[in-house]
């Protein structure tokens, strides 16, 4: 609905939007699908009318071109802008601060169907250029913030990531317990209430509980600020007199906070003049280990001190006891670094990347370690060719914030000194490492990523028994002797799975995982390994991307019954399985189905799968593996299946093995049928098949515009009596001529067709993968297709390079092809005849051709002498009026089959023109049907 706020009227500042607000649209790029901007103030406001950067709710009451809900996001921002700047008086980060010094002058607000329903700020200066906005006040350097689509109507998410900006102009801190906590307080602002509270810390550990929250550390920051600024209310500007977006101004704090942020800019300068760390440099970006450090827990201490010291005049016992609780952590830290244990690990770390480490008056430091709270924050540590002696220094360790890698140390035979790691926020890597068996880190809970990889002793995992959440991705790979894992009993979370390469003969150390997490969000790929059974799978429902379970001993599938979709393809090849019935409950698969290199005699058990997706694997695409289940003779399973594209390519056994089919009036026989047989790389024509009268081809131009595909076969009608051979030109699309004229073909009449592209542009020398390789082979493969049937008319059609391959493959065939229909054909590829013709197109292409190629393919001129055909009839359309493209034509003899009709028109592309004649379509309609050869 419109945003109102009075009942006489508008709200000033809606008012002032409208009035002053601009609209442009713009041309979407593969960079960027924004169509539309509106420009007010200092706000560039990017969204689309459809797809994922438009509003879910497109609604424009107002007829202006702007979507209500893009008017009342951007209304919500400038009413958080106001409130910070006037209300608050915070420093506005484009006109003063570190941002306004790297030259922002916009803020740009981007939809986005982002995963989370919220929004994302960037502390990076923009320097996009907008066509549009050239020439206007609005073309400049922005910052960035994305929202999503379909916040709901009382979102505090604008102030919140606007609220970040201010953050960030004023320091360069992202400790979340500070970023996150603080714009939390902030998003009280425009609530209902004052925000809940907490207790201030009173000891040690209750402060490191609050370093170690995220968002929830907003009741300690309301509490805070209660108490240092405990006037309960704050201005109101005029313009924002009576607006819906401010339910009430009961919020402590427009004192406070300003002082606050003020005294962390100048703890950040100071921590830039008193550090030595590269990534920390003065007027510039911060790397993100460096903004995320501990070490700067102890600079925002400091700044909370100071602030409180000139805003509280009557501390109650709580602030007292949490300032100097604090006050002790912030000017402590020296004194930590004298311990033996530090100084101990500081020694190792020296020898690991002596840049972490420094001496002064003997005594190691680091800026990247924090002896406080253990932490060491560093964007990646390599632990290589240390000793046993060495890792019980690590007991210092608590917190990792990085990447830890562990590898190729051969004197290391035990990890125990790691036992004190509770975090690793980036990933850690175990890889070549000499050890039989993986004890330790017992009381790491999170990492960013855990990889166990390439260790070919290792037999045991014993250890990790308290890790809760492996991030991104669980990995054991090319563990070739690894057969029991009784660690991980309390892992819950992982986005992805990766067992690769293992002797394990069971998982169940995952059925925890999978037991929280029934509907799986990311890939699950567990292959070549010994498993029987995937029972630690049992109750899951969906996989969000693929399910790879290929090259294990499964002979079952119990688990797997409750499994309703796969978002990626779905792979249970190479295994022993006998049946499917356990996938009775599988509806969906966004990507192929492999089955290949089973036990299979039917496929009962797919009866409900409706969807699939031909994807490329490896140097192919396809929907459906079946080879190498030699007992398979029922596949009537998949008469419900159908592809996003109606395009179906099955790579199979000999078809005639299969006894059961789906009927030709099912779902399954609405896709075009593409049948390989994988032994021979050949296609099988689907009316050997199954002999379909009709086919619906209502949505042949979805199958057509797939870029995977760089052929297509269309055997579907049975008593199709035309064959249309169409071969694309360099560039080219799917379809050649009948790239967007599929009517021509599918209304008209009956036809087969066999549709190829040469992605390697190649004049088709470099074969049509992946049935050939050469252009020897094209022929022959094309020739068991031609032949498949005695056809009554076949055609061959193409432009440029897809003509060169028409005319070669008619002059070759005669007798099988009736027809040939040429545009612009390249007649020699030759050096010799290129020179002598100056023919200098298509060179760096011609350099990229195969050696070897026989020369009468290279000059079709001597090929149509040699070759003596009279009976193919050759119509060539060419211009007289464009040199070369007349001198390959003249190469030709003068045969009374060889027809050319010359266009005084200086321009290879003689079908662009024609088209915009309207004369292209009855010329390809003439071939296709005339001579009385209409088959309809």
């Amino acid at each position: 609905m419109p945003i109102n706020t009075k009942a006489d009227g508008k709200a000033p500042l809606l008012e002032l939007i409208e009035k002053n607000s601009n609209e442009y649209c713009i041309e979407p790029t593969k960079k960027d699908a924004y169509d539309r901007i509106v420009t007010y103030g200092c706000w560039r406001f990017f969204f689309a009318l459809r797809g994922q950067y438009a509003p879910l709710d497109v609604t424009d009451t107002a007829g202006r071109g702007i979507p209500d809900y893009v008017a009342r996001i951007l209304l919500k921002f400038e009413t958080a802008r106001i409130l910070l700047t006037e209300s608050f008086n915070l420093r506005d980060p484009l006109q003063e601060g570190f941002f306004h010094r790297q030259g922002a002058k916009f803020i740009d607000i981007a939809i986005d169907d982002i995963p989370k329903k919220y929004g994302i700020a960037s502390g990076i200066v923009r320097d996009d250029v907008h066509e549009v906005l050239e020439g206007t006040v609005y073309q400049g350097k922005s910052l960035r913030i994305v929202v999503h689509r379909n916040l709901i109507s009382k979102t505090a998410t604008p102030i919140h990531e606007l609220f970040h900006l201010f953050q960030y102009g004023y320091a360069h801190f992202n400790n979340p317990w500070f970023m996150e906590g603080l714009a939390r307080w902030a998003q009280s602002i425009v609530q209902d209430g004052t925000g809940q509270t907490e207790e201030l810390p009173q000891d040690i550990e209750a402060l490191d509980v609050l370093l170690n929250r995220k968002h929830d550390a907003e009741f300690f920051w309301n509490r805070l600020v209660e108490l240092c600024d405990p006037q309960p209310a704050f201005d109101i500007p005029e313009v924002l007199a009576e607006s819906s977006e401010l339910p009430n101004n009961n919020k402590c704090g427009a004192r406070y906070v300003r002082l606050l942020l003020e005294a962390c800019e100048g703890a950040c300068k100071k921590m830039e003049q008193q550090l030595w760390r590269k990534d920390m440099v003065a007027s510039h970006y911060w790397s993100r280990e460096a903004t995320r450090s501990p070490t700067n827990n102890q600079f925002i201490f400091a700044a909370i001190l100071a602030s409180a010291q000139q805003s509280v005049t009557q501390p109650s016992r709580a602030l007292e006891n949490f300032l100097a609780l604090i006050r002790v952590q912030a000017y402590a830290r020296e004194m930590a670094y004298t311990a033996w244990n530090v100084q101990a690990f500081l020694r190792v770390l020296q020898r690991l990347d002596a840049s972490l480490v420094k001496e002064t008056n003997g005594v190691l430091h680091s800026s990247y370690f924090d002896p406080i709270t253990g932490t060491l924050s560093v964007k990646a540590l390599r632990v290589s060719g240390i000793k046993k002696d060495d890792v019980r220094h690590f007991g210092v360790l608590r917190r990792f914030i990085g990447e830890l890698r562990l590898e190729s140390c051969p004197e290391l035979v035990t990890l125990s000194g790691f036992e004190n790691l509770e975090l690793i926020e980036g990933g850690i890597i175990f890889s070549r490492l000499d050890i039989a068996s993986l004890k330790g880190f017992n009381c790491l809970r999170t990492v960013g990523r855990l990889e166990i990889s390439n260790l070919p002793q290792l037999k045991h995992v014993s250890g990790l028994n308290q890790l809760e959440n492996a991030g991104t991705a669980l990995q054991l790979l090319n563990l070739p002797t690894l057969s029991t894992v009784s660690g991980f009993g309390m892992l819950a979370a992982a986005e992805s799975i990766e067992i690769h390469n293992t002797a394990l003969t069971k998982a169940d150390f995952l059925r925890t995982l999978f037991g929280n997490n029934q509907d799986f969000g990311g890939a699950v790929k567990i292959t070549r390994n010994h498993l029987t059974n995937v029972t630690f799978m049992q109750g899951v429902r969906c996989v969000a991307s693929s399910l790879f379970l290929h090259q294990n001993r499964l002979d079952q599938l119990d688990g797997l019954q409750a499994l309703t979709q796969v978002g990626g393809s779905l792979s249970l090849s190479a295994n022993r399985l006998s049946s499917l019935k356990e996938l009775s409950s599988l509806e969906r698969v966004g990507g192929v189905l492999a089955l290949s290199y089973n036990r299979l005699t039917t496929l009962q058990g797919l009866e409900n799968l409706r969807s699939l997706k031909t994807k490329q694997w490896g140097d192919q695409y396809f929907t459906i593996k079946l080879y190498g289940n030699s007992e398979l003779n029922d596949i009537s399973a998949l008469k419900n299946v159908l592809t996003d594209g109606h395009y179906l390519v099955m790579q199979c056994d000999a078809h005639l093995q299969y006894r059961f089919k789906p009927s030709p009036d099912s779902d399954f026989h609405r896709n075009i049928l593409e049948l390989r047989d994988f032994k021979n790389h050949s296609v099988l024509p689907t009316f050997q098949f199954v002999k379909k009268p009709s086919h619906d081809y209502t949505l042949f131009g979805r199958s057509t515009h797939n870029k995977l595909l760089t052929s297509l076969f269309d055997f579907e009608i049975a008593d199709a009596k035309i064959l249309v051979l169409s071969f694309s030109g360099a560039y080219g699309n799917l379809g050649g001529l009948f790239y967007n004229k599929f009517p021509l073909l599918i209304e008209t009449v009956d036809t087969h067709k066999i549709f190829i592209m040469d992605p390697e542009n190649s004049w088709y020398h470099k074969g049509i993968r992946p049935f050939t390789c050469d252009m020897e082979s094209n022929i022959h493969f094309l020739r068991s297709l031609i032949t498949s049937k005695p056809y009554k008319k076949v055609i061959c059609m193409g432009t440029s390079m897809g003509a060169y391959m028409s005319l070669l493959l008619g002059c070759l065939l005669e007798g099988l092809v009736h027809e040939v229909l040429a545009f612009s054909p390249q007649v020699f590829l030759d050096e010799t005849n290129r020179k002598h013709h100056r023919e200098q197109r298509w060179h760096t292409l011609m350099r990229q051709l195969p050696h070897g190629i026989n020369p009468e393919f290279l000059d079709l001129g001597r090929l149509f002498e040699h070759h003596q055909n009279n009976s193919t009839r050759f119509i060539i359309h060419y211009s007289s009026a464009l040199p070369p493209d007349n001198a390959h034509v003249q190469r030709l003899p003068k045969q009374s089959n060889i027809r050319l009709v010359p266009y005084n028109e200086p321009d290879h592309y003689i079908t662009v023109m024609l088209h915009k004649q309207n004369r292209l379509n009855p010329i390809i309609l003439e071939s296709l049907i005339g001579d009385g050869n209409s088959a309809k």
